[in-house]
């Protein structure tokens, strides 16, 4: 009797989705959150200092490069497929970010992550299939 590989659910993949991406969202809530207890300006609501959006990008990177991480441990055998939702929906919701903080932040700022995003969602999650190959669940195919 041959053996087939099991395709992963579409619901594992859509929670693969979310989690890679609530796990950059709570990563960015939290370093926000330290920039306001350490630097006034951010707590006040005020004009942010220039080494700021440097550091927001750089740790946004890293965060966004261990949710595609995530994202593929996740999804499993379906890691592809869930990094290019991860990789739509973030860039989705970057534009819509963009857009609302367009006068606000600086464009630079807006457009490096707009930039950065794919590309690092996508390393996260080829670096997990790297160095962990996912190997199929594999179950016996019905003789029909």
């Amino acid at each position: 009797m041959a053996k087939v590989p099991k395709k992963e659910s579409k619901w594992r993949i859509a929670w693969a989705i979310a989690a890679g991406y609530a796990f950059i969202g709570l990563c960015i809530i939290l370093t926000d959150w330290i920039f306001g207890f350490f630097v006034p300006a951010v707590r006040a609501g005020r004009e942010m200092p220039s080494y700021y959006y440097p550091i927001i990008i750089v740790t946004d990177s890293i965060y966004t490069f261990g949710g595609g991480y995530l994202c593929a441990i996740v999804a499993r055998t379906a890691n592809r497929y869930a990094a290019i939702g991860l990789m739509i929906f973030g860039e989705l919701m970057g534009l819509a970010s963009t857009v609302a903080l367009w006068y606000t932040v600086p464009h630079l700022y807006s457009v490096a992550l707009m930039m950065l995003y794919p590309p690092l969602v996508w390393t996260g999650a080829w670096l997990r299939v790297r160095r962990v190959p996912v190997k199929p669940v594999m179950v016996r195919a019905s003789s029909v």
